[in-house]
C-alpha cells in the first residue's frame, strides 16, 4: 500500500500531536484513517480514536478525567 498525501499530513499531526502529549502514544491509522491514542499513564488498556486531532484531543481529555473522578470515587474522596 503506497502512502496518499493525506495520509502524509495526517501522519504528521499525529507526530506533532504525540510530542504534545507524552502522556499518549498517538497514531495515525493509514488502514482506518482514524486518529488513535493509547494511554501511557495507566496500567489500564485506554484507547481512543477519532476522525480529527480535535476530536482525538477532546476523547484524550475526556478519558483522563473519568480515570480520575473513577479513581477518586475508589478511594473515597469522592
Amino acid at each position: 500500500m503506497v502512502p496518499r498525501r493525506f495520509d502524509r499530513a495526517k501522519k504528521a499531526a499525529a507526530a506533532q500531536l504525540d510530542q504534545l502529549e507524552p502522556s499518549w502514544l498517538v497514531l495515525y491509522g493509514e488502514w482506518t484513517r482514524q486518529f488513535v491514542a493509547f494511554a501511557r499513564w495507566t496500567a489500564e488498556p485506554v484507547r481512543v480514536a477519532a476522525a480529527t486531532v480535535e476530536e482525538l484531543r477532546e476523547l484524550m481529555r475526556e478519558a483522563e478525567l473519568s480515570a480520575m473522578f473513577r479513581h477518586a470515587y475508589e478511594w473515597g474522596a469522592a
